[in-house]
């Protein structure tokens, strides 16, 4: 009992937990387990982890591994041998139950409006990831990570990647790849805009609060130029009229805590209107057809004049 509660302890886990611990221990070891020598410390290890991920407990592999100091590979071998031998079965971790430990120290608990903002930003990110297919394969805990990141930035808060990379024990270079797959859909997403040629994966930082706070509106925009293949002519049109004629510095009313591009967020927002009213009429096969290139046409054409 003392080494279960003083791994609980290490971890920051809640006391009463370690009832449940012994349980697991005395069901796979077969007798009470009063004392620290009648089990070892891996399969006190493997018990801790089980009742973590029956809890939901954004506890990793890797952290129980530190606790013990032996391979994670031991670690684990240990508790998929338990979990076989008592036929348990988990939920499939994800990326959400690590947001509270990844931001809680980088955010003061006397900014907890700004905490929960960041929070709801974080939970945007990863519906994208999951429909983007970024996760698919990842670590939950790095894209959970990458998640955060770019969540602070885009409200203008501190992040340093050594830190953060750090606290959730993965490497620097694994988090800014994870990084670097969502700003290759930012880019992506950002094509519809008159400026795109002006959103470079040099300058993404430049543009990132712009685009994570418009995700929604981005998207369906792109599903429209996706639906209206004639509109595409159009957009690169735009894209000459926004940058040429009118001479729109983005990048400098961006930097302005984007005062400046209230215009162009109106101008989105009717686009998502006109796709709304198009599902509305998707009864009206032929018709619906051509309401539809109409509407992106005309969408398109109000974003040419931003």
């Amino acid at each position: 009992m003392q080494q279960v509660s003083s791994f609980l302890r290490a971890l920051s886990l809640p006391a009463h937990m370690s009832e449940q611990a012994v349980h697991l221990i005395d069901t796979y070891t077969g007798q009470e387990y009063g004392n620290d020598t009648r089990a070892t410390r891996l399969i006190v290890a493997a018990a801790v982890y089980t009742v973590c991920r029956q809890q939901g407990c954004a506890v990793t592999l890797l952290d129980v591994a530190d606790l013990v100091g032996d391979n994670v590979f031991k670690v684990a071998r240990a508790f998929h041998k338990l979990a076989s031998s008592l036929k348990l079965s988990f939920a499939p971790l994800t990326p959400a139950q690590y947001i509270d430990r990844i931001l809680s120290p980088l955010i003061p608990p006397e900014m907890a409006a700004a905490a929960q903002n960041v929070k709801d930003t974080v939970s945007q990110l990863l519906d994208l990831a999951q429909s983007e297919w970024i996760l698919m394969g990842k670590n939950p805990i790095s894209v959970a990570a990458a998640a955060c990141t770019i969540a602070l930035q885009a409200h203008h808060l501190p992040t340093q990647l050594v830190q953060i990379a750090q606290s959730v024990k993965i490497a620097r270079k694994t988090l800014a790849h994870r990084i670097r797959e969502f700003h290759t859909v930012f880019l992506r997403l950002a094509k519809v805009l008159p400026w795109s040629k002006d959103v470079t994966p040099e300058k993404i930082h430049t543009y990132l609060p712009f685009i994570v706070h418009n995700l929604a509106m981005l998207r369906d925009i792109e599903q429209v130029v996706q639906q209206c293949p004639q509109a595409v002519g159009l957009v690169a049109a735009t894209r000459t009229l926004g940058g040429e004629e009118t001479g729109i510095d983005i990048a400098a009313a961006i930097r302005s805590e984007q005062s400046e591009l209230a215009d162009d967020v109106a101008i989105l927002q009717e686009v998502q209107s006109a796709v709304e009213a198009e599902e509305r009429a998707a009864a009206k096969v032929q018709e619906d057809k051509t309401a539809r290139v109409q509407n992106a046409m005309a969408a398109l054409a109000l974003l040419g004049c931003a």
